[in-house]
């Protein structure tokens, strides 16, 4: 005899070399260095855009990927990081740029 428990059942049902969307272990920001740092990985590229415009790109050959960017002497009000790989894509939120005198 069997008893089934009741609540959610999840199932994943992936072929065995699927690759997921790559996935940001941490971000750092530095207000002082001005930089920010992202570790992540399943991620071939990083695109940093500002105002919606690509302005760098950095590439990952294979592993972890942890990277920094200055956002010093910019003249725009928002950035954010697209990374891309095999599996997809993950973007971050807005970083609000302000000037400081």
């Amino acid at each position: 005899r069997y008893s089934l428990k009741t609540g959610p059942k999840y199932f994943l049902s992936q072929p065995k070399n699927y690759i997921g969307a790559p996935k940001i272990r941490s971000i750092a920001v530095d207000n002082y260095q001005g930089t920010i740092s992202v570790d992540s990985y399943d991620v071939n590229k990083i695109e940093w855009l500002m105002d919606d415009e690509i302005i760098k790109t950095k590439y990952n050959i294979v592993g972890n990927f942890i990277t920094s960017f200055s956002a010093e002497n910019l003249n725009g009000s928002n950035i954010r990081f697209r990374l891309i790989g095999d599996g997809g894509q993950a973007c971050s939120q807005m970083f609000k740029l302000v000037k400081v005198s």
